[in-house]
């Protein structure tokens, strides 16, 4: 049987415990690591000794340092840039916000920028943010996610372009305001608008008939684009619409199989898009223009043996892009290499 009292704690139960002094928790801190992370929790760690910890290169040393109540003020607003939300839930800042009104005014501009930009953010910091002249500190407002939609309402009545372009993308931006921006006649609020993760389906409609390869890039990579809208697309006439059904990876694949015979123009981007199923690749494969084999060699989802069949072609981008590939087996990669080295020796 153990000969240790059972009052007796342990150095992790130490490093926790408010009871411990701030002398053994020094101690404690030096001694691993792990413990150096129990320590910076505890509120009876000495200022001095956080101030210590906070240079830590240990990120989770420093984030409990962040959150603790007995860090110094002027490291804790350091540490902010790093761990707004630890800094923000710390129990001490309410207090600090008491004692100076002007905390966030006078706070490290990376620090408050970090801060805006937090899910946990309290609307009142918002909001006196955006009535700040700092374009800065009104961008970090545009960009968070949780900021409320009478909020970027609001600023969209009157920002600047750069202003707008975050509030385009931003998932809580309300419909009416997302469908003012995307009648506006720059590209770069568009292109936003077409990133937008809750992107409404009328708004995917309208900018789809846009004829900017940027905005039609940037809605074929938008994967929150529904596969039943898509579909729903499938059955209209307008090319630049039947352009984005083709390209985008959440079009069913049925639909990109059938069209591989029914829309021939768009082969090339069904011959790209990840979704189109095998058998469709193999056809595609055999194409007599190289551009719509390459687009197969390039396709991610593109299976080992058909990417082993293209390392034989003749032109030489498509075995470039064989080569290229990340799914191509040593075997396709050896015959796309040795093609290549035969075709220059004659």
């Amino acid at each position: 049987m153990s000969n240790q009292p059972t009052n007796q704690l342990t150095p992790e139960e130490e490093a926790t415990s408010e009871n411990t002094s701030s002398d053994r928790l020094e101690e404690l801190a030096k001694t691993s690591q792990d413990l150096a992370r129990l320590v910076a929790t505890n509120p009876n760690a000495s200022p001095d000794l956080l101030e210590e910890l906070a240079l830590e290169d240990d990120k989770k040393i420093r984030q409990n340092v962040a959150a603790n109540p007995n860090t110094p003020t002027d490291i804790l607003l350091k540490l902010g840039k790093t761990f707004p939300k630890e800094l923000l839930e710390n129990p001490v800042f309410s207090l600090l916000l008491l004692e100076n009104p002007n905390l966030l005014e006078e706070m490290p501009q990376e620090t408050l920028e970090k801060v805006l930009r937090c899910p946990s953010v309290p609307e009142s910091f918002l909001q006196w943010a955006i009535a700040q002249k700092n374009p800065q500190i009104q961008q970090a407002v545009a960009e968070n996610p949780s900021t409320p939609p009478a909020i970027l309402e609001s600023m969209a009545e009157t920002g600047p372009i750069f202003l707008l372009r975050e509030i385009a993308a931003n998932p809580n931006t309300p419909e009416s305001v997302l469908h003012k921006l995307a009648d506006r006649k720059e590209k770069s609020i568009k292109k936003a608008v077409a990133k937008n993760p809750k992107i409404p389906d009328r708004i995917v409609e309208k900018l789809a008939r846009d004829r900017d390869a940027g905005v039609s890039k940037a809605l074929s990579q938008n994967k929150h684009i529904s596969p039943d809208l898509l579909a729903e697309f499938a059955g209209q006439t307008n090319q630049m619409i039947r352009d984005l059904v083709a390209r985008h990876p959440n079009t069913p694949p049925k639909i990109l199989q059938e069209w591989v015979v029914k829309v021939p123009s768009l082969q090339d981007a069904i011959a790209k898009n990840p979704n189109t199923p095998t058998i469709a690749l193999e056809e595609l494969a055999e194409h007599k223009n190289p551009k719509v084999r390459q687009a197969v060699a390039e396709n991610t989802k593109t299976p080992e043996d058909l990417l082993e069949y293209l390392a034989e072609d003749d032109n030489d981008r498509v075995r470039a892009a064989v080569i290229n590939h990340p799914s191509s087996s040593d075997r396709a990669l050896k015959i796309a290499k040795s093609h290549r080295k035969s075709k220059k020796r004659f």
